[in-house]
């Protein structure tokens, strides 16, 4: 019996959070199915410390000084005094894809920062740009971007957009599996059992 319960306790452990990073746009997408997409086009343009954006609410936290997360030219601009300072993205529903486009014109080699389930992602070298995009099997409503720790200060500047969001990425269905792999292993150890007898 208490085998029984290390292989099931080892079985749920693997059916826990699992996130997929891509940097291939087509990749991602074709990982995810149909997403909803935010471009902060029809925005105007300012500094904020608390916005609503419709699908999803955004919310300085820790803030550093005068700087604040801005919209400017169609895009969500970002600068750090400090990684102490963090855009909390807050979703309306549960998501289980996230992805955006960015460029980081940073001279002192900073990169952006992404915390998600308690999962850190550095990426975005300095005078460069990109996409990063990640699938996860646990849904999730929030995330937070910020400056990564430990480079050339502020982050001077991450320009993001293209938000591209949704939950068709299919979860481990933990009940289901549990309910159909338990009684296959109770049969396999009594078969190991009278096959020992």
């Amino acid at each position: 019996m208490k085998k029984l319960l290390f292989l099931l306790s080892l079985f749920v452990a693997s059916a826990n959070a699992s996130i997929v990073t891509y940097t291939d746009k087509a990749a991602w997408i074709a990982a995810t199915g149909t997403t909803s997409l935010y471009d902060f086009n029809s925005d105007a343009s300012g500094s904020f410390t608390s916005k609503n954006f419709g699908d999803f609410n955004a919310a300085l936290v820790n803030q550093s000084g005068s700087y604040m997360p801005t919209i400017t030219n169609g895009e969500l601009r970002l600068q750090a005094w400090n990684q102490a300072s963090v855009l909390e993205l807050t979703f309306n529903s549960s998501l289980s894809a996230f992805g955006f486009d960015w460029r980081n014109t940073d001279t002192s080699y900073d990169k952006i920062e992404l915390n998600i389930l308690g999962e850190t992602f550095v990426f975005g070298p300095s005078r460069s740009s990109g996409f990063f995009g990640l699938t996860s099997t646990v849904l999730f409503n929030s995330l937070g971007l910020s400056d990564s720790a430990g480079n050339g200060g502020a982050l001077s500047y991450a320009y993001l957009d293209n938000f591209r969001y949704g939950d068709s990425v299919s979860a481990v269905p933990v009940p289901a599996a549990l309910f159909l792999f338990a009684p296959a292993l109770l049969g396999f150890l009594g078969f190991r059992r009278k096959a020992k007898a």
